[in-house]
């Protein structure tokens, strides 16, 4: 088994042993029911360096919709933009990533942290930060993020919640028998939703 199959393979046990105790958390809160609605969030984050080094320090932007189902486990839908710019002292490439993705969040109605996890398809695209130098590349595949997060509603019951969040995204740029190609990337940033009441 190759270095970047081991890597794989152990990410998504870890995203497993989370979606493990998302579903335990759902079943074993009581928690009073919110009604059901629809609740926009906007993202800014920080990117950084992952172990297979997609990117070494970025931001991120992002927007989600979710259905807030009154229960333990909300849905949605989201996309995101990160980009490194490249460049510095050792020529960096400026490096791009786009996704969207469908997700699942324990409720954000309860004032604890919450649990998110993910899947989309992402584009990641390379482009030389020297213009001498000639060449780019390009790449797309499925992938999944496990996050953790807490919101804080300093406008009240009512109003947007302010929370902040950090994630992990994992990428199989390349699936093969011969041992594939990883990508990966965390993030840490503020999170304002709203809707949803």
């Amino acid at each position: 088994m190759t270095f970047t199959r081991r890597r794989m393979v152990r990410s998504i046990r870890f995203v497993l042993a989370l979606a493990m105790f998302a579903a335990f958390d759902a079943g074993g809160s009581h928690a009073a029911a919110s009604p059901p609605g629809w609740r926009v969030s906007v993202r800014a984050s920080t990117a950084q360096e992952g172990q297979q080094h997609t990117l070494q320090s970025g931001f991120e932007l992002g927007a989600q919709m979710d259905r807030v189902t009154g229960g333990a486990v909300d849905l949605g839908l989201g996309l995101g933009y990160v980009l490194d710019a490249g460049g510095g002292s050792h020529e960096r490439d400026r490096v791009t990533v786009m996704s969207v993705e469908t997700h699942m969040r324990t409720s954000t109605e309860r004032p604890r942290p919450y649990l998110e996890l993910g899947l989309g398809y992402y584009w990641i695209d390379r482009n030389p930060s020297d213009p001498s130098l000639a060449g780019s590349a390009a790449q797309g595949g499925v992938g999944g993020f496990a996050g953790l997060g807490v919101d804080f509603r300093p406008f009240g019951e009512t109003g947007p919640r302010v929370g902040i969040g950090v994630t992990y995204h994992l990428i199989a740029a390349q699936v093969s028998y011969s041992g594939g190609n990883a990508e990966d990337y965390w993030t840490l940033g503020g999170t304002l939703r709203w809707g949803g009441h």
